[in-house]
């Protein structure tokens, strides 16, 4: 009985922490490539690679992005590559699947706006 309590408590405990974002993701053109790491300052992700030419591989593109386990999403924020601009993002998965980051960003009152990044689970087969 004790061993059922004990598995049941950690069935609980990894789905209250939420699903791990860090690893290699790409956009939803797959023109780019993004890495996220877990630091002492939260999560940060970085452009791994890019086909597009104005793109420079290891630009800052998240930042200080941290798991709320009240609202049961990351928070943080989002640096654009292109204008150096930055916004705040909430990072979320549907559901139970960790295949799709879902990054939601507001550029304006009315302006929300959603990215989808994908994971990559074989390095040598990313579209």
């Amino acid at each position: 009985m004790k061993i059922f309590i004990t598995l049941g408590f950690l069935i609980f405990s990894f789905n209250v922490t939420g699903q791990d974002i860090a690893g290699k993701w790409f956009s939803a053109d797959s023109t780019r490539i993004y890495e996220i790491t877990k630091t002492q300052e939260g999560f940060k992700g970085t452009l791994f690679s890019s086909t597009r030419k104005k793109d420079t591989a290891g630009a800052i593109v998240l930042s200080g992005i941290f798991f709320n386990e009240k609202k049961n999403m990351y928070t943080g924020t989002i640096h654009s590559i292109t204008d150096q601009t930055s916004t705040a993002v909430i990072l979320k998965f549907k559901k139970k699947d960790s295949s799709v980051l879902y990054l939601r960003l507001w550029r304006l009152f009315f302006a929300n706006f959603t990215l989808k990044w994908y994971r990559i689970v074989d390095e040598n087969n990313i579209p």
